[in-house]
């Protein structure tokens, strides 16, 4: 089975699914992004790839400028990133593993685990592929701040002997 993987323990407070006896949890793999993007970089070129991250990213932050503008103000940046993990798992675009805040000095970085995007192309490239996150977060944060942010990915999951399953963004 190749969706579903094993699972060594039940999670807790939860019923996991059990097949004969073997606990399984859903796999991680957004197939219908990872999908997209291998046919793009099978018939195009790195170009290609960047720029339809980039615009996938901007109509997807145009969608939630509404929703973002709800949390803008100072005690309002914890419930922004709680909407931000939210987002995500639910898009099956990964989920936020950290986050480091300095409104003074808007100063941000932010930990994505399970990125959709270096998960789907992790084996054709060995090297910080994101751009996705890299427009995304920079639109969002900037509609929360209401200054223009720009964010730059730091750690990629596809970089070659990257052992772990993080991308990180910081904030230029």
């Amino acid at each position: 089975m190749k969706f579903f993987s094993e699972k060594a323990e039940k999670k807790k407070g939860g019923v996991e699914p059990a097949v004969d006896g073997v606990l399984l949890e859903p796999s991680r793999e957004n197939f219908t992004v990872s999908s997209f993007l291998e046919v793009i970089a099978d018939v195009g070129d790195e170009e290609d790839l960047y720029f339809f991250q980039n615009k996938a990213a901007e109509k997807m932050s145009l969608k939630l400028a509404e929703y973002v503008r709800e949390f803008s103000g100072k005690e309002s940046v914890g419930l922004f990133i709680s909407f931000l993990n939210f987002f995500l798992e639910r898009e099956n675009l990964g989920s936020v593993n950290y986050v480091k805040v300095d409104l003074s000095n808007k100063k941000f970085v932010v930990a994505i685990e399970n990125s959709a995007i270096a998960l789907a192309l992790k084996k054709k490239y060995k090297k910080k592929v994101c751009k996705f996150y890299e427009t995304l977060l920079s639109e969002l944060f900037s509609d929360l701040i209401g200054v223009d942010i720009k964010f730059k990915e730091i750690q990629c999951l596809a970089e070659e002997g990257q052992r772990e399953k993080i991308c990180i963004f910081e904030s230029t």
